[in-house]
């Protein structure tokens, strides 16, 4: 992301959340890393384009993720694609749930973006 885009995500973040420009800046950023996880990227970055939220909020609750997850048609019970279900937003944010752009991904991919994710959540 360049300096530019992130002026525009610290702006957007005041406007929708009513936030100070240091609060802002000061949020933690998960990083899709294209390079490690290629599909889940192109994912995230359609359903971004399409109008899906950009900032999410984590949720620490397990199971009202796995609830998302079923919500946005990735859940085991639902789940006929090819390859591994992947949703953005992500299921383990408010934002997640019902209307996520869902894609199959190489199951490789998601067990590392879930690492990944379970890393950043633990710290961030």
């Amino acid at each position: 992301m360049t300096a530019p885009q992130w002026d525009d995500v610290v702006g957007n973040c005041q406007d929708q959340y009513g936030l100070r420009e240091a609060q802002c800046r000061d949020l933690p950023v998960f990083v899709v890393d294209g390079s490690r996880t290629p599909k889940i990227a192109i994912n995230d970055k359609s359903a971004i384009d399409a109008g899906h939220p950009f900032l999410l909020t984590a949720m620490r609750n397990s199971k009202d993720g796995y609830l998302n997850r079923e919500l946005a048609g990735c859940g085991k019970s639902v789940w006929n694609g090819p390859q591994s279900c992947d949703e953005y937003p992500f299921a383990s944010t408010f934002e997640g749930g019902i209307g996520a752009q869902t894609m199959g991904v190489p199951v490789a991919e998601q067990r590392t973006q879930f690492r990944d994710l379970g890393k950043f959540m633990s710290t961030g």
